[in-house]
């Protein structure tokens, strides 16, 4: 806040006016997506099948609306935070210099041990792609993980208290599978049963 405090209204003006061109156009390209037709969307998904599926999917409706085609910034950045939690799991030396820095302080220990070198490179190039991201990225007033690692730090702390042996990449491929299954296999009461659920999740696809 004192960096902003320095400026004046005359240089911050500029600043917010980009912000404002860049924002105001994605929210209204995608608000009206997410918050007008797809609670429709989601209710004739479920008449749909309620009147012409006969499979028995107990869950099919679930396996309709979950899941993606292709794999979004977000499942790689999960991915790669997965996969350096297991670089700490599998390193007594990262272990305790978990155990003995908590938040942003782990990541300037790992990268003052010679031992921890591997780790602190990974870890500095997913921040090279992803160091406009955070915990809260979904207003500016949060902080990003190249101004405030902390959030990383809870993430692996997350991550490393659980099993951790299924990644979050090889999740979403067993997600995907039944959903595919799903869409393809349209048993119902008509041929058409298949083509009307790949119609809806071509609709989920473009909200």
């Amino acid at each position: 806040m004192t960096g902003c405090a320095r400026l004046t209204m005359k240089r911050c003006t500029p600043t917010s006016s980009r912000g404002s061109n860049f924002s105001s156009p994605l929210t209204s390209a995608n608000g009206p997506g997410s918050f007008i037709f797809a609670p429709g969307l989601l209710l004739w998904l479920g008449d749909l099948i309620g009147r012409w599926y006969t499979g028995s999917n107990a869950g099919v409706y679930a396996d309709l609306i979950t899941g993606v085609p292709r794999q979004t910034v977000t499942l790689q950045e999960n991915e790669q935070l997965w996969h350096l939690a297991q670089m700490i799991r599998r390193s007594p030396v990262l272990q305790a210099l978990f155990e003995a820095h908590a938040g942003a302080a782990f990541f300037g220990a790992a990268a003052a041990c010679p031992e921890a070198e591997a780790f602190s490179q990974a870890y500095a190039a997913m921040v090279r792609e992803h160091g406009h991201r955070g915990q809260a990225d979904r207003d500016f007033w949060f902080p990003r993980r190249i101004e405030n690692p902390a959030g990383d730090y809870n993430a692996f702390k997350a991550i490393l208290s659980a099993d951790g042996s299924v990644s979050p990449a090889a999740a979403e491929a067993r997600t995907r599978g039944p959903a595919r299954s799903s869409r393809g296999r349209g048993s119902g009461k008509s041929a058409c049963t298949g083509l009307r659920a790949y119609s809806s999740a071509g609709c989920f696809d473009w909200c």
